[in-house]
């Protein structure tokens, strides 16, 4: 079926005029399938594209742990084969290595604090420094404008707030900001 031609001041018959309307009903109809085909498929395709976002992340958060671990082995073989002592505490999403100069574990000659902290918030250490050396905070984001910056700090906390260009960003409070902290 094609469109009839009506000539310009011509008498409109119905038959022609019909079979137009039928013609440009088909049309529709085929593109609305169409339209509806191509929205299934993008549907299927957001749901795939977010399920493996979801599966790189739980991939990398499980590598970030690993390798936080094999670290902490690796650093523990290392000084207590040099004659020092550690501690290791673990809380939450916080960790800590004391070192001593002592079997007893009184004489502390390094610290080593690093965890993980949601938002923008205070951090309390799991133990005080006596002398604090270095403290940094990041914020792990695919946003590029967003980054952590750190006030108030003491030997016993700090505070994680947005260092991002001048602007806030104080509504992305499920950021993860990973944080460490050396001193005594």
């Amino acid at each position: 079926m094609a469109l009839v031609e009506i000539k310009h001041g011509s008498e409109a018959k119905s038959e022609p005029l019909n079979n137009n309307f039928n013609f440009l009903l088909e049309e529709i109809q085929t593109l609305a399938i169409t339209v509806q085909n191509n929205k299934e498929i993008l549907e299927s395709s957001l749901s795939s594209s977010n399920s493996n976002i979801i599966s790189t992340k739980e991939t990398l958060e499980q590598l970030v742990d690993k390798t936080k671990q094999s670290l902490l082995d690796n650093i523990n073989s290392l000084l207590s084969s040099n004659g020092l002592f550690f501690t290791k505490t673990i809380s939450g999403d916080s960790f800590c290595l004391e070192y001593f100069s002592d079997t007893e574990k009184t004489n502390r000659v390094f610290m080593l604090l690093f965890g993980k902290a949601k938002g923008f918030s205070t951090v309390t250490f799991l133990k005080k420094f006596t002398t604090l050396y270095g403290l940094f905070a990041q914020v792990i984001t695919s946003e590029t404008c967003v980054s952590a910056a750190i006030q108030n700090q003491t030997t016993t906390s700090f505070y994680i707030t947005d260092g991002t260009h001048g602007g806030k960003h104080e509504d992305r409070g499920g950021l993860s900001n990973y944080w460490f902290a050396i001193g005594t």
